[in-house]
């Protein structure tokens, strides 16, 4: 990349000098100046988007770096939630919308934005987000945490951790991490969850081989096949006071439902079967 740039303006420079000896014009040369200038600059930026479009997976953890969509599937694997994250900045977002008029935004990581509102956002390596609002989508290619997220639909290839999420539809490849979250309509995963405090108003449809809801509410839980895990037996926790409306479903049919004491399950579990956990 340095080479490139270096070559750029060695380009530029020699331009410049070769048309300031051949004219005296000054009108002239100083047209030619800008335009040789402009050249070298969007070539530039060309360089430079090409390059971070190739190479934003480098800055995605190796060992989550399979979640990226350049194969035909997906894998689903275990996944640590013990990190915790700590936000003490909990301003109005509607004052700051104001001062933050919406935007379409592509951008390369590692990258932070804080205090925004966007069209769209689309961001191609690890993400942090805090006290954000998007009016359509939101889509990261790498690693997110986040805080006091609004946005029509989340897509996410790599890790997912936010407290504090109002989404209408989610979709991630990658395990995931929710606390206060609110999704109105399905969401997608293929990796582990562990959601607190939290409430899925469509259909939690997920590839894993373990699940925990801890004080949630939730309708419709599909847990898919999953090639790497036909052979295990599927999970699901419900812990706390989590309320599920409808039906627990495991394709494979090898699924359990572990049930704390006080976990109310409405409908019925297919292709598994329920074990109780009293301590919780």
């Amino acid at each position: 990349m340095t080479k490139m740039k270096a070559f750029i303006e060695m380009i530029f420079l020699k331009s410049v000098n070769f048309i300031g000896r051949k004219t005296n014009m000054t009108k002239i040369n100083n047209i030619f100046k800008s335009l040789v200038l402009t050249i070298a600059l969007v070539s530039y930026g060309h360089c430079v988007n090409a390059y971070a479009k190739e190479d934003f997976k480098k800055y995605i953890p190796q060992e989550y770096r399979h979640y990226v969509p350049d194969t035909d599937g997906f894998k689903s694997e275990e996944f640590d939630f013990d990190e915790d994250f700590d936000f003490s900045d909990n301003e109005d977002l509607e004052k700051k919308e104001k001062n933050n008029p919406r935007s379409s935004q592509v951008d390369y990581g590692p990258r932070s934005y804080s205090h925004r509102s966007f069209d769209d956002l689309k961001i191609y390596g690890p993400a942090t987000l805090e006290n954000i609002i998007v009016k359509s989508n939101i889509s990261v290619y790498g690693p997110l945490s986040g805080h006091k997220i609004q946005t029509k639909s989340l897509n996410v290839q790599g890790p997912l951790k936010i407290v504090d999420l109002k989404a209408d539809t989610v979709e991630v490849n990658g395990p995931v991490s929710l606390t206060k979250a609110l999704v109105t309509s399905d969401i997608i995963i293929n990796g582990p969850l562990n959601a607190k405090n939290s409430e899925f108003k469509g259909t939690i449809d997920i590839a894993t081989n373990k699940m925990r809801l801890i004080d949630s509410i939730g309708e419709t839980i599909l847990i898919r096949k999953n090639s790497k895990l036909h052979q295990k037996t599927q999970v699901v926790f419900l812990e706390g006071k989590t309320v599920i409306h409808k039906n627990i479903s495991f394709e494979q049919g090898k699924g359990v439902v572990v049930l704390g004491k006080h976990v109310v399950l409405k409908g019925k579990v297919i292709g598994g079967k329920i074990k109780t956990q009293i301590d919780r």
